[in-house]
Formats: C-alpha cells, sequence, structure tokens
C-alpha cells in the first residue's frame, strides 16, 4: 500500500512540474519561435528552457483577483446585498476610456453593456468577454456609474477570478494600443514580475495611468503589479476613514478609498463587496474624470 502510494505522490509531482509555463525575454531570432505568441516584441511563452538565450527568465504568474479568496493574497470578504442608490453618478460623458482588466463583465447587463467601446478575451482571442465570477462586473459597474465613461473590458482572468501574468501583459499592451487612457488592475500577485513591469512601463510611455489594488493581506506583503514604481496602489478604507482591517497598508500604498461599495452582480441585482478591488475601481474612474 506504502509503495502504492508514492508510486501517486510521485506521478503527481512529475505531471505537476512537466507541465510549467516560463515566460522568456529573448537574446536571440525572435523568429526562430511562434510570433503569434511573442509579447512586446521580444517576450515568449514556453514549456521549457532548456538552450534558450535569454536576457530574463520567470514563472508564468498567476494573479487573482482582489476580493475572491485566496491563500496567497487575502482572506474571502463579506458581500452583502444594499441600495445601488448610495452611488453618485456624474455627468456628462467624458472621452476617457478606461480599460478593465478583470473576469470580463455581464453583457446582459444592459447599463454595463451599453458602456462598452471595445472588448477583448485574451485566452480565446475573441471578443467574448461574458462574466463567469462577478468581480469583473462589479468593479465595471462602479466605474461606469461613478464616470459615466466608456470602458474596453479585456478578460484576463478566469471564472475562478485567476489569470496569468502573459495573459494580463497581452491585455495591458491592447488596451494601450486601442486607446485607454485608465488601466484599472484590481488584481495582485506575490512575485515580482518583469513582463509586467516593462508592459506598465509601455502604458505609462503612452500616457496611461496604471491603477492597481493594493491587496487584501490585513498587513503590509508586498503585492504586485501594486508595488511596480510606475503604478497607483489603491488601499481601502471604511465609512469613517479608518484603513479596514483587510487592506494593505504602508509605504506600498499610495492613495485609499472606500472598500466596501454597492454594484451590480450577475444577477443583475445589486450587492455591496468589500476589497481594494472595490477601492480601485473608484480611483481609476475618478482619474477618468479628470485625465
Amino acid at each position: 500500500m506504502r509503495r502504492i502510494l508514492l508510486i501517486i505522490i510521485t506521478i503527481t509531482i512529475l505531471s505537476t512540474t512537466s507541465h510549467a509555463e516560463y515566460l522568456v525575454k529573448l537574446n536571440t531570432d525572435i523568429t526562430k519561435f511562434d510570433t503569434s505568441n511573442t509579447i512586446l516584441g521580444s517576450w515568449v511563452v514556453v514549456d521549457s528552457i532548456e538552450n534558450i538565450d535569454a536576457v530574463y527568465i520567470q514563472e508564468n504568474y498567476v494573479y487573482t483577483a482582489c476580493d475572491v479568496a485566496d491563500n496567497n493574497i487575502g482572506k474571502p470578504v463579506l458581500i452583502t446585498e444594499t441600495d445601488m442608490s448610495k452611488l453618485p453618478i456624474k455627468l456628462p460623458p467624458k472621452d476617457t476610456l478606461v480599460a478593465i482588466l478583470d473576469t470580463g463583465v455581464d453583457l446582459i447587463n444592459e447599463a454595463i453593456r451599453n458602456r462598452i467601446f471595445k472588448q477583448y478575451n485574451v485566452s480565446s482571442n475573441n471578443d467574448n468577454v461574458q462574466d463567469e465570477c462577478g468581480h469583473g462586473t462589479h468593479i465595471a459597474g462602479i466605474i461606469t456609474s461613478l464616470s459615466n465613461n466608456m470602458i474596453l473590458p479585456v478578460k484576463v482572468l478566469n471564472g475562478v477570478g485567476t489569470g496569468k501574468s502573459s495573459d494580463i501583459a497581452i491585455g495591458i499592451k491592447w488596451a494601450v494600443d486601442e486607446g485607454a487612457k485608465i488601466i484599472n488592475l484590481s488584481l495582485g500577485g506575490t512575485k515580482y514580475d518583469q513582463l509586467l513591469k516593462e508592459t506598465i512601463d509601455y502604458a505609462v510611455e503612452h500616457d496611461c495611468i496604471v491603477v492597481c489594488a493594493s491587496g487584501n493581506t490585513y498587513g503590509e506583503r508586498k503585492i504586485y503589479p501594486a508595488c511596480l514604481d510606475n503604478t497607483i496602489s489603491v488601499g481601502a478604507i471604511d465609512k469613517d476613514g479608518n484603513i479596514s482591517p483587510y487592506s494593505n497598508r504602508g509605504n506600498a500604498v499610495d492613495v485609499y478609498a472606500r472598500g466596501d461599495v454597492v454594484s451590480y452582480n450577475l444577477d443583475g441585482e445589486y450587492e455591496e463587496r468589500s476589497g481594494t478591488s472595490m477601492a480601485c475601481a473608484i480611483v481609476s474612474a475618478e482619474l477618468s474624470m479628470i485625465f
């Protein structure tokens, strides 16, 4: 019996490690690779790093929406139903495009659907951004209600709120090239990411403001991409103006906003969610009104 268990464990380890993905910044002729898979002209996703002449190698890290329960990001937060009327609505519409890189949006929700300028699903390489999680829909509801701007929903996270570094990078570049001036990243991971740094630098060089959730770590743990220099890192405060218990805090946080916010769920109803994701969306909306 013990031998059988050891065999099972060995097979599990091998199957896990053999499917690892890497992001490689090449120091060689890019045309030797499938150029359809390149990112920023020099990065490529590979399954093996053997015999590759590279400037930089990293894992294809996984990121998580910052109000979804995940051991690497934080704890689950309270969701309660309340009234959408508490959200102020500012008129008239502005011309600033706000890109929302998230789990997509609910395309059945007319209020959100009517505000979509263009949309993109990175992993499927099409325009199907239907939300299966609800996180992106909630974020989009906050931004459209507060700013009345048009949005670019970019689906980079899956139905459980996770997504790869490569997809997020592709999504950022797509949004920049489509004319976004504000990029909302209500997501985070725990490892420094050179690819995202370079992609965010690309966005800033094209006059974009990149707004990131600082994370729900109940402390000062570094969360990326919020900790990168060219981003605005957003923490959460409660109704009394105190830093919310779950919110990141410290020198890595640039600004704080309300973290308990009412917006849409996937049933087209209103609910309140808490997290730095929501605070991030408020800051993106406010910036889009003065950009």
